[in-house]
């Protein structure tokens, strides 16, 4: 069985007027959840052999405060511009085609698409909440087999959840 982990990005900054939607930064509050959750996951002590990620800078940032806690290169985060506003079918698309040697992959991103894509997976619907993390075990082998229903949801947790 593999494992997606989908964590949408940290809370972000509205606070500069005239800042396109991609290039709006971590609030402080969204650099402490993130080192926050991370930390959840080094806990966990899963071994992630890749981390996707939407470039987009509230992601991206997210990703690498992860990358930093779970001792993984910044280097390595693979930057996916189709993750950006991606939908189910999309994000769908963009996992059929890992790796078969990845077994456990987190993929940094957006809602509404992570939320309706834990819906596809699992049949589950989560209206994912900042720096939320979706694990997901997926009942095939292969990437490429991935489709509807395929998944179940291990567990849900986010940064104001007291219990990690």
């Amino acid at each position: 069985m593999k494992k997606l982990i989908l964590i949408r990005h940290a809370n972000s900054s509205f606070t500069q007027a005239g800042m396109s939607d991609f290039d709006r930064p971590l609030k402080q509050r969204g650099k402490n959840d993130a080192s926050q959750m991370a930390e959840r996951i080094l806990f966990s002590k899963l071994t992630i052999d890749q981390i996707v990620s939407s470039p987009a800078l509230r992601a991206i940032s997210t990703a690498e405060i992860f990358s930093k806690v779970l001792d993984i290169p910044f280097e390595n985060i693979s930057q996916n511009k189709d993750v950006y506003e991606a939908d189910p079918e999309k994000l769908m698309r963009i996992v059929s085609e890992f790796e078969s040697s990845w077994n456990n992959v987190i993929i940094f991103g957006h809602n509404p698409g992570l939320s309706y894509f834990v819906g596809l997976l699992t049949g589950e619907l989560y209206d994912k909440d900042t720096c939320s993390i979706s694990e997901i075990g997926i009942h095939s082998d292969d990437w490429a087999h991935c489709t509807a229903g395929i998944g179940s949801l291990i567990s849900y947790d986010f940064p104001m959840n007291s219990q990690p």
